[in-house]
């Protein structure tokens, strides 16, 4: 538990520090406009001064020579270090205008310290690029390919308007000078890190304070308004942990971090140095190499488990998992799976959140037919749709649905079948033993050091816990070596399930059940919609007969039957709500089969009608009937209709099939039960 607390609180540390690194880009883009007016402004004035009629292309700052001092005395008349008019002057010639030595003097008197840092920039720029000028302020010297200011990154901003006198008079007038002296240490503070943590109370210093620094920059001209104010929401949503960060971004923002400071390497101490870019280089790897997984996961789950097929039967076509889904009820159990579910909810926050924290460990339940499996493809799909917005800057938070907002903060997903791991007990070789990650060896370290770093960052769902077995029926799916990593187990109610919730060392935190479809209209109107695509009816056949309206007046229709009683109707009101049952009950009515009031008859009218399309368009096919006699089978078959209930022994199928059904029936029984 302590080791879980300490890896959970390193985790939170290096994500503020993280959220530090990108508080200063947001800075960085609210400088970008100010730097820019100030620095065309003062490139003007001192263009002015020299004599734009008397500009100059051909001087070198290597062969310029200034007139304000005599060579011999080999001493600066204006005592300047280093000065183009004293010991280096031999094989110097003056300009021919005067205009580079107005410009180069005009530079020097504009710097505050006196010290341009002429390596970044090119003298023949001068007269007609005012960022060739003001790269002179920049103290380090690896800025001269930069063409502009949106390429220069937060420090080299700051120098400019700390070294450049007319920038500063502007803020030192308004009494902010401190508070940009404050952001430079701050930034060196950032990067300089070897440890690449900030903890919670130092994160919120840092971005108040770049939040003051962005709303004084905004305060200074409403030409600045754009930037500032984007800048200034970003902060914001830094500061209420509102602002998602995708994997790749933070890659960017390391290996731009890294390329900064290998230039710094003669401003700082050297171990400082190589302390600080070795932390990084090795979150770097770490995350490259995330990046690789999550990329593998999502072109898995976008090619196998985005779309479902929405009438039983009918694999193909089949629709994305947005097309289909409807919301479904779902409600809290108290300590155990008795009939005590309250809070109906129907989001993802409820289902993994409670008290303020991510559960750990969550039971959904739900009888055959009430979407458990869909459920889990539209959290797939939910998940893969932030992966999408993540990457896309700037992306408005307003798009956002309630689930994709809760499930932003998960960075990887994934998702066992738990009928393809019989033999399996713990949950990490689950994950590991999938094709995927056999196919993909190296991803299976991945996981591993994503599990034991960032498990809070991780989801897990494991669907069908009661399509699972093991030699042992005591055991359950082991979640070790997990970390804390959520973990979704979706199943049926059984008895099994029953021990294990009262058994302390299971240790579910939440068990959610589901009780049907929300909205039965829109479900069954997205089938009809299907089955028209699908099952053209004739011409002579009017689209008002076939609506949602029609299907619900053919059930409230139903003799001695009325949904609104509840002692009558109980067993509709359950298949109206379960979607499998209901999809099932549109199909019959489309199909043009009389609905009945007894549950049994339904469920017969469902089963004959799904081996009536079976023979028709798909399993029975030509070479399924060169293996098998099916006319000899089903006179064998047919010889059991007498333990078929009466009321089913009309359908011809049934007596068909009727030793099939009645041996599927006893195999249903026996397993279904069992537990």
């Amino acid at each position: 538990m302590a080791k879980s607390y300490m890896t959970l609180k390193q985790n939170i540390e290096r994500e503020n520090w993280i959220e530090t690194c990108f508080g200063l880009d947001f800075v960085r883009k609210a400088l970008v406009p100010f730097v820019i007016s100030k620095l065309k402004e003062r490139h003007t004035l001192v263009l002015r001064s020299a004599g734009t009629n008397n500009a100059c292309q051909g001087c070198h700052l290597d062969t310029l020579l200034l007139k304000h001092s005599n060579p011999s005395k080999k001493q600066c008349s204006l005592n300047r270090r280093n000065c183009l008019c004293t010991s280096k002057s031999s094989g110097r010639k003056s300009c021919p205008t005067n205009f580079c030595c107005s410009m180069y003097n005009a530079i020097i008197d504009d710097h505050f310290y006196g010290q341009p840092e002429w390596k970044n920039t090119e003298m023949q720029q001068w007269a007609g690029d005012y960022w060739a000028v003001g790269k002179c302020y920049i103290n380090i010297n690896s800025y001269k390919e930069c063409g502009s200011a949106e390429e220069v990154d937060c420090s080299g901003l700051l120098h400019i308007v700390l070294n450049n006198k007319y920038l500063r008079s502007i803020v030192d007038g308004s009494g902010s000078i401190n508070d940009f002296i404050t952001m430079r240490n701050i930034r060196n503070e950032i990067l300089h890190s070897h440890d690449m943590r900030v903890d919670d109370n130092r994160r919120m210093d840092i971005l108040q304070h770049m939040k003051n620094i962005v709303t004084f920059l905004n305060s200074l001209d409403s030409t600045y308004a754009s930037e500032c104010g984007s800048s200034l929401q970003n902060l914001q949503q830094l500061m209420d942990h509102d602002h998602s960060i995708s994997t790749q971004a933070e890659v960017n923002s390391l290996r731009h971090n890294i390329e900064i400071l290998t230039n710094e390497n003669q401003h700082i101490k050297q171990h400082l140095l190589d302390k600080a870019i070795e932390t990084q280089n090795k979150r770097l790897q770490y995350l490259v190499k995330k990046e690789e997984l999550i990329k593998t996961i999502e072109e898995e789950y976008y090619r196998c488990l985005t779309s479902v097929s929405l009438i039983p039967m009918i694999k193909s076509p089949t629709k994305k998992v947005d097309d289909v889904y409807v919301d479904l009820e779902m409600y809290e159990g108290r300590d155990s799976l008795d009939d005590k579910f309250e809070r109906g909810f129907n989001n993802m926050e409820n289902v993994l959140y409670g008290k303020g924290h991510r559960h750990k460990l969550i039971y959904l339940l739900g009888d055959a037919g009430m979407g458990k499996t869909t459920w889990c493809k539209k959290v797939i799909n939910t998940w893969l749709s932030v992966r999408r917005k993540i990457k896309v800057e700037n992306e408005d938070d307003k798009s956002w649905s309630p689930d994709e907002k809760v499930l932003r903060h998960i960075d990887v997903l994934l998702h066992v079948s738990l009928r393809q791991h019989k033999g399996s007990s713990k949950v990490l070789d689950m994950i590991l033993g999938q094709p995927l990650f056999k196919e993909y060896e190296k991803h299976g370290d991945t996981i591993v050091n994503i599990l034991r770093e960032e498990a809070d960052r991780c989801l897990i769902v494991l669907d069908g816990l009661d399509e699972w077995n093991h030699e042992n029926e005591d055991i359950f799916p082991e979640p070790d070596q997990l970390h804390g990593a959520t973990v979704i187990v979706t199943t049926r109610p059984y008895r099994k399930l029953t021990l294990a919730c009262k058994n302390e060392s299971s240790k579910i935190d939440k068990i959610v059940k589901i009780m049907g479809v929300e909205n039965v209209q829109v479900l069954a109107e997205r089938v009809i919609e299907q089955l028209k695509s699908y099952f053209p009816k004739q011409e002579q056949c009017s689209e008002e007969d076939f609506t949602f309206q029609e299907f619900r007046k053919k059930v409230d229709d139903l003799p001695d039957f009325d949904v609104t009683k509840s002692e009558k109707g109980s067993f509709m009101q359950n298949f109206l709500k379960n979607p499998l049952m209901l999809t099932l009950m549109v199909c019959l009515w489309y199909d043009g089969n009389v609905l009945c009031n007894t549950a049994t008859h339904v469920i017969g009218s469902m089963i004959d009608w799904m081996i009536r399309y079976a023979e028709t368009y798909s399993a029975l096919s030509s070479r399924e009937h060169s293996r098998f006699d099916m006319s000899k089978l089903k006179s064998n078959w047919r010889e059991s209709q007498t333990c078929l209930p009466e009321s089913l022994r009309s359908m011809v199928n049934f007596r068909d099939y009727a030793g099939l059904i009645v041996k599927l029936s006893r195999l249903a029984d026996s397993t279904l039960t069992c537990f």
